[in-house]
């Protein structure tokens, strides 16, 4: 019985102390703020929702030799619809690519299919702003490359260029299509091989064969990445940034905090928004869970082999791959590559199509700019602080879900998962309203205390990565025979002595693996980093994390590149480390998912 494991009970107590503080109450404040905002006036304000075509969705840019670069803008329908449609296309189009390069992975059997992996996989290394950058980078009608290898290498008499809403499609579509590759290629990998002989048997072939069979047992995975592609692009602010595309709700949030937070106000229009996004994230998740629940898809094959039917292709299918395939892959990875070449040619890329010169003293650029070392040590700072209390309230509430199932458990286990579904920019609102008032209770205030500003972040970041721990504690636990604990129990070992004795050590390996991806999306957090970082302003004794240092040069000082990519650099070679070692403990393979 619970009632008689006290150490349980007070690690319950804090649990629910700690989440009912840090993410109920400051969810209650975006909640209360939004329902004081004029929604009539929202309605009626063609900055938010405008039915016209105010602008032509191409453009032309023509270059002193005569060449015409078209430049693919997209509409602007106010910020409302434009962060829908940019979403809902954005998803479309990460579905569809997924769901090809997921057949081809999961179905067939061709010289360098584990080459092509490792490149689908590139894009999933995050680099916040400075990748959607490079892609601005590489479709700017003037300096950019694809125009440059279109006009002047290849001849052709136009060029294609990329800016503002298209652009912001076009970067999220480069950057999120792997997490639908992933999710797809998992489902198809897991169906039994049987289903689809039977239907081969019943007369089922090729493309009937895929609608009728392969596709309807691959609907989890399309729906987890639908659900997740969806809400990381409505939380997206590189591409918003990197291609000037303003007219976006995380674009109008994030503006809030820089241009509203430092008077102390942030006006209730900017809470329904964040509300806005809060309603939108919750109903996707939650149909998701309700599509998910309805109907059994996947069928585990028995001895859980998986799927091992792999065809060999013919010689049109290897065309496909090596001319299709394997340049896709390669083309989407530019972003990747874009930052290490930024951080060596420094701003004079800026300028030209092709980088001007190749420098290790642009890296150092870094180390010698005093705001970012701050940022950097800021980010280590946070991050450490964060994990240690990730893995305290993890551990705390996986055990006492996992050992003593009750109401009680599993309704903090819930509340804890939550936060996932939760955007960012919605926890930090709240968290700019809570620490506010509950500063000016007690005698401070909040905007100017560095301290304060580094507290709440390292607590956001707790409430928002713990659910990685979470689960892989839960995970390791749930596979420790409960019977050891009994017989330790029956020995005269106390819970606090059983714990820390056996299921500690024995779930270690799991814990470790869980902390390890809790600790590096915590390092490279964007959504609150960028807003409450700089609330306290930028000076030599910041409160600003890496990722906020990142686009704040981006939008104000983007001679400084280098110490952007280099920073991004850092990023992405923290990100690579921790993700293999976390793979290699949990025995899984894992992948590095941009959750802002």
């Amino acid at each position: 019985m619970l009632r008689r494991e006290p150490l349980v009970v007070s690690q319950l107590v804090f649990a629910y102390i700690f989440y009912i503080a840090f993410l109920i109450i400051p969810i209650s404040y975006v909640l209360f703020m939004a329902f004081r905002a004029d929604i009539g006036s929202l309605l009626i304000n063609p900055k938010y929702i405008s039915l016209g075509v105010p602008q032509e969705p191409i453009a032309q840019y023509v270059r002193p030799d005569g060449k015409v670069i078209f430049i693919v803008r997209g509409f602007n329908y106010g910020i409302i619809p434009n962060s829908l449609l940019i979403a809902t296309i954005t998803t479309i189009i990460t579905l569809l690519l997924g769901l090809a390069v997921a057949l081809l992975i999961s179905r067939y059997d061709f010289p360098l299919k584990g080459l092509l992996r490792f490149i689908l996989y590139i894009p999933m290394i995050p680099a916040p702003f400075i990748n959607a950058f490079v892609a601005f980078k590489l479709f700017d009608p003037v300096y950019g490359l694809i125009p440059w290898l279109m006009v002047d290498a290849l001849g052709l008499p136009w060029g294609i260029g990329f800016q503002e809403m298209a652009g912001v499609i076009l970067a999220q579509v480069m950057a999120l299509y792997p997490i639908a590759y992933i999710n797809i290629s998992a489902s198809m990998l897991s169906q039994d091989p049987s289903a689809e002989e039977q239907a081969e048997n019943l007369g089922s072939r090729g493309f009937r064969l895929f609608r009728t069979v392969t596709l309807p047992l691959s609907t989890p995975g399309i729906v987890a990445a639908a659900s997740t592609i969806f809400i990381l692009s409505l939380e997206d602010l590189g591409g918003p940034i990197a291609f000037k595309f303003r007219s976006t709700i995380s674009y109008e949030i994030f503006s809030s905090f820089r241009s509203e937070a430092a008077a102390g106000y942030i006006s209730p229009l900017t809470a329904f928004l964040g509300f806005l996004l809060l309603v939108i994230a919750l109903s996707v998740f939650i149909t998701v869970r309700e599509i998910s629940s309805r109907k059994q898809y996947v069928f585990i094959s028995r001895g859980g082999g998986g799927y091992n039917r792999f065809k060999k292709l013919g010689l049109k299918g290897l065309l496909a791959v090596y001319l299709l395939a394997f340049p896709f892959a390669i083309f989407t990875s530019l972003p990747q590559a874009g930052v290490v070449i930024f951080a060596l040619a420094g701003p004079a890329w800026l300028r030209s199509p092709l980088p001007q010169e190749i420098s290790l003293g642009h890296l150092i650029e870094m180390f010698q700019d005093p705001v970012a070392m701050r940022a950097l040590h800021n980010s280590l700072l946070y991050s450490l602080t964060a994990l240690v209390l990730m893995i305290v309230l993890s551990v705390s509430i996986a055990y006492a879900a996992q050992r003593f199932r009750n109401p009680y458990t599993l309704a903090i286990d819930s509340i804890a998962m939550s936060s996932l579904s939760i955007p960012g920019l919605v926890i930090a609102l709240g968290y700019l309203y809570y620490f506010m008032d509950l500063s000016s209770i007690l005698g401070f205030n909040y905007l100017d205390s560095v301290e304060a500003i580094s507290a709440s972040i390292i607590i956001a970041y707790s409430v928002r990565k713990a659910p990685f721990i979470i689960r892989a504690a839960y995970s390791g636990i749930q596979q420790i025979p409960v019977s050891l604990e009994e017989a330790a129990s029956n020995l005269g070992s106390g819970r606090a002595k059983i714990i820390a004795g056996i299921t500690l050590p024995l779930a270690r390996l799991s814990i470790a693996g869980g902390s390890l991806l809790s600790w590096v999306y915590a390092f490279s957090e964007t959504s609150v980093s960028v807003t409450l970082g700089g609330l306290a302003g930028v000076g030599m004794n910041h409160a600003a994390p890496i990722t906020f240092i990142m686009g704040d040069y981006i939008l104000g000082r983007v001679q400084a590149i280098a110490v952007v990519a280099s920073l991004g650099v850092i990023l992405m070679m923290v990100e690579v480390i921790a993700i293999s070692i976390a793979s290699y403990l949990t025995k899984q393979r894992l992948a590095v998912i941009s959750i802002t």
